[in-house]
């Protein structure tokens, strides 16, 4: 359970957009992620609800997007460079031990278990499946 915490720490994030134009300088000469990341900030731009600020949760599924997107196109050194910055899936294995833990901390009620979840693995969990391993 400590691994998957740390991967979770370790995690490549961008925090604001003055991140993301600084990794854009720092990439300037390398067209394939200079153009990748200038497509991510007009994303950002774009996004549709433009009187909040842009929350470290916005870039995340932004980049998400732009990565299925690689995966799709075949282009693999996008593919590559987005995958530092996407959240690793829990196996069954690693998710059930996540549950159990979570048990053994003394909570029983599903709604809890699965909140404690959400909040120390989010998005890298299927929500049925774990629905299943808490109510074993």
């Amino acid at each position: 359970m400590l691994v998957l915490f740390l991967v979770y720490i370790f995690m490549r994030t961008f925090k604001n957009t003055d991140e993301i134009r600084t990794e854009r300088v720092a990439n300037r000469n390398n067209p394939v992620i200079y153009s990748l990341l200038a497509v991510l900030l007009g994303e950002l731009d774009r996004r549709p609800n433009q009187n909040t600020p842009i929350t470290k949760e916005d870039i995340y599924k932004t980049i998400k997007k732009l990565y299925d997107a690689a995966i799709e196109c075949g282009n693999v050194e996008e593919e590559k460079y987005l995958e530092e910055f996407i959240r690793k899936q829990l196996t069954d294995q690693e998710l059930q031990d996540a549950i159990n833990t979570i048990k053994y901390q003394g909570y029983r009620n599903i709604g809890d278990i699965m909140k404690l979840l959400s909040l120390q693995y989010p998005g890298q969990y299927d929500g049925k499946k774990a629905a299943q391993f808490a109510r074993l």
